[in-house]
C-alpha cells in the first residue's frame, strides 16, 4: 500500500518514469495487484499512451468487473485509441454498475454518435436529461443529436424544455421553428 502511495504521489508530481517504475516493481511481485493496475493505467493516460492505458486498464476490468475508476478510465482510452463499440460497452457496463451518475449516459452517447448509433446516443442523453432535466447543455446535445437523426418529436420535446427554461433562448426558438415548417 506504501509503495503505491509513492507511486500515487510521483504521478501527482508529474514524475512519471519514476511511478512507473514503482507500479511495474508491484506488479511483478503481485500479478493481480488492482490498484498497481490502476496506478498505472491512469499514468498512461496522463502521458498520452492511450493503446497502453487500454491494455492496463481491461486488465483491471478482468480482476474486478465492478471497479467503476478503471471502467471509466478504460472507456476514456478506447475513445481516444478510436474503438468506440468497445467503448460503448465499457460505459455501459459503468451504467450498470451506477446509473445514477448522468455524465456516464453523457460519456454512452459520444461514443454511441462515433460508432454510427443514433439510436443509442439519442436514448443515452434523453437518461442524461431524465436524470438533470434543468441541464441546458443535455437538453441541447439532445435535441441536436434528434435534430440531426430526424427524430423531430424527441427535437421538439428537448427545444420546449429549453424554451421553457430560457425564454428568450433564441436558438432553441429558431430551431422549434423550423421543426414546425
Amino acid at each position: 500500500r506504501g509503495i503505491i502511495a509513492e507511486a500515487n504521489k510521483l504521478v501527482r508530481g508529474n514524475r512519471f518514469k519514476q511511478a512507473e517504475k514503482k507500479y511495474l516493481a508491484i506488479l511483478k511481485n503481485d500479478h493481480n495487484n488492482v490498484n498497481a493496475f490502476i496506478g498505472l493505467g491512469n499514468l498512461y493516460l496522463e502521458r498520452g499512451e492511450y493503446q497502453g492505458a487500454a491494455e492496463t486498464l481491461k486488465r483491471v476490468t478482468q480482476l474486478d468487473p465492478t471497479n467503476e475508476k478503471a471502467i471509466t478510465s478504460l472507456g476514456m482510452a478506447l475513445m481516444q485509441i478510436k474503438q468506440y463499440n468497445e467503448a460503448v460497452k465499457i460505459y455501459e457496463q459503468a451504467i450498470a454498475l451506477d446509473s445514477k451518475i448522468p455524465h456516464r449516459y453523457i460519456n454512452l452517447a459520444l461514443a454511441a454518435e462515433k460508432s454510427g448509433n443514433s439510436k443509442k446516443q439519442i436514448h443515452a442523453l434523453a437518461c442524461a436529461v431524465d436524470l438533470e432535466p434543468k441541464n441546458i447543455g443535455y437538453l441541447n446535445a439532445l435535441a441536436n443529436a434528434a435534430i440531426v437523426a430526424e427524430d423531430k418529436s424527441e427535437a421538439k420535446k428537448a427545444l420546449e424544455s429549453i424554451v421553457a427554461l430560457e425564454p428568450a433562448n433564441l436558438d432553441a426558438l429558431r430551431k422549434l421553428a423550423r421543426l414546425d415548417q
